[in-house]
């Protein structure tokens, strides 16, 4: 039987958070959620999720600082950046901090889906 693929999504955005969850809670998937950057740290150390799609703009901490401490308690979790706040040197930035790929809301759902079955791909390949 095929590992079940858990995924956490961390964005204060309802909508967003509501599309990505049901989105993504499908094709064998478990899917956590949370509006917040410090909850979502617990849901990573505590879960270790295969992926996290994690928002830049969230009210209580940076989502940079976020992605620090996901890659600290999960080092080996892949993490893609979806975000209203983009710019080049944003992306550059949360790439140097082991962001997996970035994505800009609004942006083409087809890469994005593509880049989120290409992290769990990568990640069945080293089972």
């Amino acid at each position: 039987m095929p590992h079940k693929k858990k995924v956490l999504v961390i964005d204060d955005d309802e909508l967003m958070l509501a599309a990505l969850s049901s989105m993504l809670d499908r094709d064998n998937r478990f899917v956590y959620s949370t509006a917040d950057g410090p909850r979502g740290i617990e849901i990573c150390e505590a879960e270790k999720p295969d992926l996290v799609l994690l928002d830049i703009g969230l009210p209580t901490m940076n989502g940079l600082d976020v992605l620090v401490e996901v890659r600290r308690v999960h080092p080996t979790a892949k993490v893609i950046i979806v975000t209203g706040y983009s710019s080049p040197q944003l992306e550059q930035e949360a790439m140097a901090k082991g962001a997996y790929a970035f994505f800009a809301k609004g942006s083409e759902i087809g890469g994005l889906l593509g880049a989120i079955q290409e992290a769990l791909d990568e990640d069945e390949k080293k089972r």
